[in-house]
C-alpha cells in the first residue's frame, strides 16, 4: 500500500479459489496465485484471495462465513489498502463459485448486499440438477461422467442432507426470488462442455428475470477449468 499513489483508490477483487479445489473439499489457496496476478494486472485492481475452511471437516455454510469475514476485513481496512470500498467485486470459480454465491445469499438475507458492487461466478457449483437427468438428456460427455459424483459432494457439506434440499447456502442456485433480487449485479462464465454449464445458464436466466444479470459468457470448445 505504501507504493500506491496516495490519492488513488483502487477497486478490490476478492476471490475464492476453486478450479483445482474439488468442490470445496480439497485444494490450497496458493493454487490460484498465478491467474490472480494476471487479474490484478489486467483489471488494475487490488486482489485478495480468501483461504476458507473446507468440508467435510466443516459443514456449510462455514466456508461462506469465512469468505464474508475476509470481505469485512477488506472493507474495514479500505484506507490501509487504498481500496475504494464502493467498488468491491467478489468472485469465485467452481467450488469457489459455490462459496461466493452462498456468501452473497447470506449477505442478501441479512440486508448487507451493499458491501459488494458486483459478483463474478466462473462455472460455479450451484446445484446438482444434472445428476437427476438420464444420460440421454445430457448435452455432453462431461455431464455423463460427473453426474454420479455431484450429489455426493453436496452430501459432504450438508449437516442434514435430506432436510437441506431447499437450503440457499448448500445449493446457492436454488435461492428464492426474494433473496435473488437483492444480490449484487452478477456476471456468469461457463464453457460449452462444462458439467456445470446447465446450472450456470439456469442461474443466469433467473438473475436476468430479476434484473441482476450483467451478462453470461459460454466459452466455445472448452470444458470445466478452462
Amino acid at each position: 500500500p505504501k507504493t500506491l499513489v496516495p490519492w488513488y483508490k483502487a477497486p478490490a477483487y476478492i476471490h475464492a479459489y476453486g478450479m483445482l479445489n474439488g468442490g470445496g473439499i480439497s485444494g490450497r489457496v496458493e493454487e490460484a496465485n498465478n491467474y490472480l496476478c494476471a487479474i490484478a494486472l489486467n483489471l488494475n485492481c487490488v486482489v485478495f484471495s480468501v483461504d476458507y475452511r473446507l468440508g467435510p471437516e466443516v459443514k456449510c455454510p462455514t466456508g461462506m462465513h469465512d469468505f464474508i469475514d475476509g470481505l469485512e476485513d477488506v472493507v474495514n481496512k479500505a484506507d490501509q489498502f487504498s481500496i475504494d470500498s464502493s467498488r468491491i467485486c467478489i468472485a469465485g470459480d467452481s467450488g469457489g463459485g459455490w462459496i461466493v454465491a452462498g456468501a452473497a445469499n447470506i449477505l442478501a438475507s441479512e440486508g448487507r448486499s451493499h458491501l459488494v458492487k458486483a459478483m463474478f461466478i466462473y462455472s460455479g457449483m450451484l446445484s446438482d440438477e444434472t445428476s437427476k437427468l438420464e444420460d440421454s438428456q445430457m448435452s455432453n460427455p462431461f455431464e455423463v461422467w460427473m453426474a454420479p459424483y455431484l450429489t455426493s459432494i453436496y452430501k459432504l457439506h450438508a449437516k442434514d442432507f435430506q432436510k437441506q434440499q431447499s437450503d440457499p447456502f448448500l445449493y446457492p442456485g436454488r435461492v428464492n426470488d426474494v433473496i435473488l433480487e437483492k444480490l449484487p449485479m452478477t456476471a456468469v462464465w461457463t464453457s460449452e462442455f462444462d458439467f456445470y454449464r446447465r446450472d450456470n445458464e439456469t442461474y443466469a436466466k433467473r438473475l436476468q428475470s430479476v434484473a441482476r444479470l450483467i451478462d453470461i459468457s459460454v466459452m466455445p470448445g472448452m470444458s470445466h477449468g478452462y
